[in-house]
């Protein structure tokens, strides 16, 4: 079960580095996440302190209620690796980002022999930039990009056919820097060996050099068989920003808990997994 639960909040880890905050000695911020699908919502709430090369993300809620046990995620070395744990149940797990990465793009590649997709019109637009609210006491741009692509395949003589559309606004303080452990992951998430989505995502960082506070997100998927269309909408809001006095930070938050490297067959699953988190 705890497994489980960690490949869901790493998926929710990952998209937070769709957002960032300023460089700075030490910095704690509060990040909300909200995901409404077929009319229902579900909503994370995280901690996330850095200091240095040193990151850590805990999940304090979901769906309104506090979370038990004490989940988190953690990186000591500036975002190349990335520890999972429960302080609850004393269970860790050590994953490396750029080999998670890499694991989906051997997914992909696994994919595309077997199914053969026929993947068109890919593309990344930025439809809007114009001068947004402040935000935090900072002042923002926003930013909209539109990715479309189309997609159809046959398993077993069964057809499937698709197109795709993500709205995603964007609101940046161009003022602030990115921080390097956000950085580290962009590079991970770019480098998966799957040239179609490492394009398509550098396509997107492209137009997101900056700090981003807010973003919200739409997924259109229509199933060109069944005649059927399902929408996502993600929202993910940096909700506070406190700068630290470094002395005043736990030592036994970035405290290394004795853990056992992910397996490759769970490396597997857990990127099949978050694959599979897209399309829903």
């Amino acid at each position: 079960m705890w497994y489980s639960i960690f490949k869901k909040r790493l998926i929710v880890a990952l998209l937070l580095a769709g957002l960032s905050v300023p460089v700075s000695a030490a910095t704690r911020y509060t990040v909300a996440t909200e995901v409404v699908t077929k009319g229902q919502t579900r909503s994370e709430v995280a901690i996330v302190t850095l200091f240095g090369d040193k990151g850590r993300i805990d999940f304090v809620e979901r769906n309104g209620r506090k979370e038990e046990g004490g989940l988190y995620l953690m990186t000591l070395d500036g975002g190349k690796t990335a520890v999972l744990g429960d302080k609850g149940a004393s269970i860790c797990s050590e994953w490396d980002s750029a080999e998670y990465f890499s694991e989906m793009g051997r997914l992909l590649h696994k994919a595309r022999r077997f199914a053969k997709p026929d993947i068109t019109d890919v593309k990344v637009e930025k439809v809007l930039e114009k001068p947004g609210p402040e935000l935090l006491g900072y002042a923002t741009t926003h930013v909209r990009l539109v990715t479309t692509a189309g997609v159809k395949f046959s398993v077993l003589a069964k057809k499937y056919q698709y197109t795709i559309k993500i709205t995603d606004d964007f609101w940046m303080a161009p003022q602030l820097a990115i921080h390097p452990i956000e950085q580290q992951w962009i590079n991970a998430q770019t480098s998966t060996g799957f040239d179609q989505l490492d394009e398509l995502l550098d396509s997107w960082y492209m137009h997101l050099p900056a700090t981003v506070l807010k973003q919200e997100s739409v997924f259109e998927i229509q199933d060109l068989v069944k005649k059927e269309e399902s929408t996502k909408v993600e929202k993910i809001t940096i909700t506070s920003i406190e700068k630290l006095d470094p002395s005043k930070i736990l030592a036994e938050l970035f405290d290394m808990p004795k853990c056992k490297k992910v397996s490759r067959k769970k490396m597997q699953a857990a990127a099949k997994s978050m694959f599979e988190q897209t399309l829903k």
